[in-house]
């Protein structure tokens, strides 16, 4: 177990410093109703809408959360000119996040996750189904040069780089060459969470797959800590140096290598 004084004096070091969130910027949104009749149509439930929110996902969610623990957060990522767009602009400019580094993308649809919530004020929310809009998974060469330059200016004052990829074409490969670039000018550590293509991400100080992506990287199921540590090894040796692995309510399990650390 990672001691928790280690981890609080970890934490307590993150003030001040820079850290550039270099990724896919998502609009997280859920919509809540209360269940009110079976719909006559199909057999489903007809909820009577209370209430929207939309809260920060993807690489906006992991800058929002760098701030939260006291470090600077600087963005980097895309974003189209429509109404996500300017709902995620919106969320940092309320959490005091830059948005120096987020490139306005035309004809770009923004990343939206919508989350149908049911359930009254008084009992657990469940959620019935998710519908996702997403953009093409390419940018066009104008967005990765705006990008790079991005990467570049953020760089210069970079103390750790967080790289999050979900596979909307953010993190080509020339944008994380330019983040590796500028690690290596500032001596600082870039850590990579990659939902799809971790493997491509070589040359990172350290990788956080969850345990689903561990298992299909070493193609084996995983049963418990010690086969979870042994497959997080080859990515240790290959993408990265450290490897964390995310296990929902059970918690993250770090490598050998990165419990050395």
């Amino acid at each position: 177990m990672f001691p928790l004084k280690r981890l609080r004096d970890i934490v307590a070091g993150f003030a001040s410093k820079n850290v550039v969130v270099v990724g896919d910027l998502i609009a997280d949104e859920y919509l809540y109703g209360k269940p009110s009749r079976i719909s006559r149509e199909a057999p489903v439930l007809i909820l009577r809408f209370t209430n929207r929110e939309v809260r920060l996902g993807g690489a906006a969610n992991a800058a929002h959360n760098v701030q939260a623990l006291g470090a600077i957060a600087r963005p980097v990522g895309v974003l189209g000119h429509d109404s996500a767009g300017g709902e995620v602009r919106r969320l940092f400019a309320e959490k005091g996040i830059s948005t120096d580094g987020v490139i306005g993308a035309e004809g770009r649809l923004t990343p939206v996750k919508t989350r149908i919530m049911a359930g009254g004020y008084e009992s657990t929310r469940q959620q019935v189904v998710r519908l996702d809009r997403e953009p093409e998974p390419a940018i066009a060469d104008p967005v990765e040069d705006a990008l790079v330059a991005a990467v570049k200016t953020a760089g210069r004052s970079a103390d750790a780089f967080l790289v999050s990829d979900y596979g909307y074409g953010t993190v080509t490969p020339r944008v994380f060459d330019t983040v590796l670039e500028a690690a290596r000018a500032r001596g600082a550590v870039v850590t990579v969470d990659s939902r799809y293509d971790l493997p491509r991400f070589k040359g990172a100080t350290a990788a956080a797959p969850n345990e689903p992506e561990v298992e299909a990287l070493a193609g084996v199921e995983l049963g418990d800590e010690r086969a979870l540590e042994k497959a997080g090894r080859p990515c240790s040796s290959g993408s990265s140096r450290a490897t964390s692995s995310s296990r929902g309510a059970a918690g993250a399990w770090p490598s050998s290598s990165a419990r050395d650390r």
